[in-house]
Order: C-alpha cells, then structure tokens, then sequence
C-alpha cells in the first residue's frame, strides 16, 4: 500500500514538473480577448476640480492630473502650456 502511495506523489510531482517546464499552464484558464469598443480613449476619468466623470479624450491631463474642461484646470491653478 505504501509502495502504491509512493508512485502516484512520485507520479504527481513528475506532471507537475514537467507542465512548469514545458511552459503551458497547469490551468486551462484562456485569456480573455478584450471586449469589442473598448481602448485606451474611452477611459473615463475624474476631474481633480469638480469630480465629474469625463473620457479622456474630452479632458485635460497636466502633470498627471486629469481636468474635465481647461477652465478648471486653469480654476485650480495650473499653467497651461499653449
């Protein structure tokens, strides 16, 4: 009985081993495509000024800080290079 134990651990770290080296998954989990419409534009962000939501596209980023509009980003002081 315990020869029979031995050989199944021996037999399930030998798959184990042998999937990690081969490079697939010891999972079947498939990776997602992503969804149909969707990019790095349609991101919606918050406006540091007044909170609204607003697409990136729409906005403002200064220094890292999104702005829904150039007037609150003017409204919170920052300098706009034109």
């Amino acid at each position: 009985m315990v020869r029979i134990l031995f050989f199944l651990v021996l037999g399930a770290v030998a798959w184990v081993a042998y999937k990690s080296w081969s490079g697939k998954p010891l999972s079947k989990k498939k990776d997602t495509p992503p969804l149909p419409g969707r990019n790095e534009e349609a991101t919606i962000l918050t406006c540091k000024h007044c909170g609204a939501f607003a697409p990136l596209t729409e906005g403002v980023m200064v220094e890292g800080r999104f702005y829904c509009s150039k007037e609150h980003a003017q409204a919170s002081g920052e300098r706009l290079g034109v």
